[in-house]
Formats: structure tokens, sequence, C-alpha cells
């Protein structure tokens, strides 16, 4: 069943985002138990066929992300960049000791503090990863008045005249945690992508580390570069 619903998407015939037979649908279509309705639309998720959106059922998945890591550090400006609608939600916020590697990357001591902000990362109607944003709560004392549903790297620019012009990457696999993977609305302890931004501002003064949690069916990352020499 699974590749009869596998083979339909890359025929064409559900189309990115079309909605699919519930889970007791499939199972009453087929005579197969809910359970086994569920297995199979589970292990089309995890292939990145399809997704699912809770209280509202599965879907066919669109085409992955094209997301250009040497265009931006903002997930607002690459969705938008490949025709997407990004979508913010704000789950945590809090200013607290942070750990010691993230008051390494900041340039922070030991008393220093930092503003954490939690979010989900959608695009358009399609969970794609779960963000934080670790900032200097001395440097940026009043970072969580703003609106912290909007792009963080647009704010710095407009409110505090930092312009984020670089950024050091590292990628891995990770799994998901339980509140990520819920959040995500996939399996717990799900396969993810981890990606850790160090942004740092055009001053050459580090501006946040960004820790992001992605769904592994909904993107790919690109980078471009330029060799000089052997």
């Amino acid at each position: 069943m699974r590749d009869e619903i596998a083979g339909r998407i890359d025929r064409g015939l559900y189309a990115p985002n079309q909605q699919l037979p519930s889970e007791r649908d499939l199972s009453e279509s087929l005579g197969i138990s809910r359970m086994t309705a569920r297995q199979v639309y589970v292990t089309l998720q995890q292939d990145g066929l399809i997704y699912r959106s809770n209280r509202r059922g599965w879907f066919v998945s669109p085409p992955r992300l094209s997301y250009a890591l040497t265009r931006s550090a903002s997930f607002p400006t690459n969705v938008q960049a490949e025709g997407g609608t990004p979508k913010a939600k704000v789950l945590d916020i809090a200013t607290q000791r942070p750990q010691a590697w993230v008051a390494e990357k900041l340039g922070l001591g030991r008393t220093g503090r930092i503003h954490a902000v939690r979010r989900l990362l959608s695009i358009g109607e399609q969970p794609a990863m779960v963000d934080i944003i670790y900032t200097s709560a001395a440097r940026f004392p009043d970072f969580l008045g703003n609106p912290m549903d909007q792009s963080l790297t647009r704010l710095w620019k407009d409110r505090y005249g930092i312009e984020v012009s670089r950024a050091e990457v590292t990628i891995r696999s990770a799994a998901l945690s339980p509140d990520d993977a819920a959040a995500l609305q996939v399996e717990p302890e799900a396969a993810g992508i981890r990606v850790i931004q160090i942004m740092i501002g055009d001053d050459g003064k580090p501006v946040a580390v960004n820790l992001q949690n992605w769904r592994i069916d909904v993107a790919e990352f690109t980078i471009q570069t330029e060799f000089r020499g052997n």
C-alpha cells in the first residue's frame, strides 16, 4: 500500500498539499487495521512524501525547500526566495543563564545572561523546524519587548542598526526531542537535522547563537563555494 500511494504521488496523481484519506477511511477502504493504516502514512512521512497537520490530517508534501545557506541567515528570506510563505509561532521565551558553549560563542562572562526565544517555523501549513535564538541580555536588554514572530535578522537591523553579515554554520543529524517532535508533528525521537548558526554582525561581534532542529523531510541545504588554487 505504501508503494501504491508513493507511486501516485510520483506520477502527480496527488498534488502537493492535497489532503489524503483519513487513517480511518484508508483502513476501511483497504480492510486493514487503523494501526496498519497509520504505519503506512508514518512510513511515507519518513520518506518525505507526506506530512501531518494536527487536527487536519495527512497531506502530500510539496517539493523540498532549497535552503541556500550562502544566501541569508534568515528563514523568511530563504523561504520567500523559493516562493514559499514563512510563518512563525512563538513557543517559549525566557531570560536565563546560558549553557557554557553558548556563553563562549557570545563572548559572555560567568555572570552573563541571555534572552532565549523558541519558535516553530513553518512553510505555509507545513511545520519545518523548531528555532531557538540565544542573544545577549546585556547587549539587547529590551529584545523580548519586540514581536518575536517576525524576522529577527530584520529586527536587529531595523531596531538596533546591526546587520547580520555572516554566519558560522554546523550541520549534523540529531534525533528530535519529544517536545520538538510534538511541535513538528512527527513521531517521538524521529530523526532530524540540526543546524547551528553563530550569527556575526557587520561590526564583527557575535549577535546570536541560532539552534535549528529541522524535520528531515522539509529541506535540502545548498552552499556555493569558490576554490582559489589547490
